[in-house]
C-alpha cells in the first residue's frame, strides 16, 4: 500500500490474469473497460470497478506458489484489442 492510497485487491480474472483494483469506491464513474473486461474473462456476474486497474499476468511457481509477471506478447496484444473493444461500447 502506498501512504496515503487505499489498499489494492487482487481480484482472479482469467486463470492465468490478475486485475488489482483500489479496495474501495472512487469518486466518479465506473471504469467500464475493466468492469467489462474482468466479466467477460472471468464469467462471474458484472462487478463495477473504480479508477485506474492494473491488468498483469500469473505463473505458478515449482511450489505452487503465484507470482505476477509481466504481459507480453500476443496474449498482450488480445487484452488491447479487448479492452478497445470494451472502451467503444
Amino acid at each position: 500500500m502506498l501512504t496515503g492510497a487505499v489498499p489494492a485487491v487482487r481480484v482472479a480474472i482469467d486463470r492465468d490474469l490478475d486485475l488489482w483494483t483500489g479496495s474501495g469506491r472512487s469518486p466518479g464513474a465506473a471504469n467500464a473497460a475493466a468492469s467489462a473486461l474482468a466479466a467477460d474473462l472471468s464469467g462471474q456476474p458484472w462487478r463495477s470497478f473504480y479508477g485506474p486497474v492494473v491488468v498483469c499476468g500469473l505463473e505458478l511457481g515449482e511450489a505452487g506458489e503465484e507470482h505476477s509477471v509481466d504481459l507480453t506478447g500476443d496474449r498482450l496484444a488480445a487484452l488491447r484489442r479487448r479492452i478497445g473493444r470494451h472502451s467503444a461500447e
